[in-house]
């Protein structure tokens, strides 16, 4: 299974698996995958995406794109805009380090759509299902918090 790997001084921390085919990453809890708490990171800073390679030895490529973020998306220390991720890869999301590791024939399974066959459109598909889910999840939890801080409010 890829990961992504955080470092902390020079020292592997947290591991985030990339487990579907869509992973996004930014400061916000709300709309990404993996929250990296860090003024440099833009709330909707990056997103990794699996395809499905050309190459039967190969299995699936891994690409990450920037989402227009301020302070940039860094693979080994160059800025891109989208590059492909290979094993041992480091990616710089503002002061955060990530090392890119995965195996050379990696797998996932895709849904079979015709969103598939375009993947910008599949991209956008996936995260606009996610983010609806995690929207609507968050309204309540949220309604609910006003309710309760409204009714203690009212005892004061």
């Amino acid at each position: 299974m890829a990961e992504l790997i955080q470092y902390a001084n020079g020292v592997p921390g947290i591991r985030f698996t990339i487990d579907k085919p869509v992973i996004r990453i930014g400061r916000s809890d709300v709309h990404n995958d993996i929250c990296v708490m860090d003024a440099y990171v833009s709330k909707e800073h990056a997103l990794i995406e699996v395809k499905p390679s050309d190459d039967a030895s190969v299995g699936c490529e891994f690409f990450i794109h920037d989402l227009g973020s301020t302070n940039k998306t860094y693979v080994n220390k160059k800025s891109v805009s989208c590059m492909r991720l290979k094993n041992n890869d480091m990616v710089y999301l503002g002061r955060n380090m990530f090392r890119f590791v995965c195996s050379e024939c990696e797998t996932m399974v895709f849904p079979e759509t015709e969103a598939a066959n375009a993947a910008s459109s599949y991209t956008l598909e996936i995260v606009s299902n996610e983010s609806s889910q995690i929207q609507s999840g968050l309204r309540s939890g949220f309604s609910r918090r006003l309710r309760v801080l409204g009714a203690e409010s009212l005892l004061d």
